[in-house]
């Protein structure tokens, strides 16, 4: 595991937590599954921003070439984001 994903495991788990527990009750009005609520998943979004910021410095520090820099952006995005889409659409009909 790599320390860019190391980082991100527990950001993930802090907004997935969140997400899991605050507002249960209200919305399906019974107790949270887990007994409690984390009331930190806030945390986890700055945190994603964080390594993010970190990861587009080093990646421009590496290459400052704009051209380059949105070529790679788009060929990593891209398939996946076209991926999604058609998973999306066979799923709605």
């Amino acid at each position: 595991m790599t320390r860019q994903y190391s980082a991100e495991t527990p950001a993930a788990l802090l907004v997935v937590g969140y997400h899991y527990t605050w507002g249960f009750g209200e919305r399906f009005h019974h107790a949270t599954p887990l007994g409690f609520n984390l009331p930190f998943g806030y945390l986890g979004v700055y945190l994603f921003f964080a390594i993010s910021g970190f990861l587009l410095a080093r990646s421009l520090d590496a290459g400052p070439d704009p051209v380059k820099y949105a070529v790679n952006r788009a060929l990593r995005i891209l398939p996946a984001y076209a991926c999604c889409v058609l998973v999306c659409a066979l799923a709605i009909g």
